[in-house]
């Protein structure tokens, strides 16, 4: 990519950013906006303290949200290493949504 392209990708990046952060100021109490912003900051832009914080955030909105459970569990796991909060993450979001298994 050019540096005009990477630029461009920055900023389309810290834009997203910005409209899920203004998308929870008009929906505090969106979970799928937290967990969405979530996945952003942490695929796109590998900013794990925020993802974590985020999701923790979607987590005391919704605790029987499984889609929640899981990416914060797969976060925990792979970028963290912490495999029992994990293991519980993924327990607490299976007993309430079993549906969300269809996702791993």
């Amino acid at each position: 990519t050019t540096a005009l392209q990477s630029n461009n990708i920055i900023n389309n990046n810290s834009k997203a950013s910005n409209i899920f952060q203004l998308g929870t100021t008009h929906c505090p109490n969106s979970t799928h906006l937290y967990h969405g912003w979530a996945i952003h900051e942490q695929y796109t832009l590998h900013n794990t303290p925020k993802a974590r914080s985020l999701l923790q955030t979607a987590l005391e909105l919704d605790p029987n949200n499984g889609y929640v459970c899981h990416a914060y569990g797969l976060l925990e796991h792979t970028i963290m290493g912490n495999i029992p909060k994990a293991k519980a993450l993924w327990q607490q979001g299976l007993v309430y949504q079993p549906s969300a298994a269809l996702v791993c």
